[in-house]
């Protein structure tokens, strides 16, 4: 029910889904649809992110270095990985911070308002 007759996994990036799930199962789709309010790009970027790990393909590397361009303020470094990626310093971050920080930091930050800790 939750996966759809239309695919085989759950797709877990698209906040519009999301919400449509959250509507169907729960009452108003909350407190989902309440946590997935204005994260709809920081989700995109999770996705592009998720498949250029996942894929080898042209497509989705391609995805990546333009994603990895905008948050690098237009470059990207030779020889540039996921894992370089997520371990380079967010520009003007002060203090320094991780790219892979700030997705942890925000999806936990979705998550405390799906549960309240």
């Amino acid at each position: 029910m939750v996966v759809g007759a239309d695919r085989n996994y759950v797709d877990w990036t698209k906040v519009d889904g999301l919400n449509s799930r959250a509507k169907k199962y729960f009452d108003d789709g909350k407190p989902y649809t309440d946590a997935f309010y204005g994260q709809r790009q920081f989700f995109e970027e999770l996705r592009v992110i998720r498949n250029a790990i996942a894929h080898s393909s042209h497509h989705s590397q391609e995805e990546f270095k333009k994603l990895a361009r905008r948050k690098l303020l237009g470059t990207f470094p030779p020889g540039m990985t996921v894992g370089g990626f997520l371990s380079t310093a967010i520009p003007g971050s002060s203090p320094p911070q991780s790219f892979l920080e700030y997705y942890v930091d925000g999806i936990i930050f979705v998550a405390e308002k799906i549960v309240p800790v």
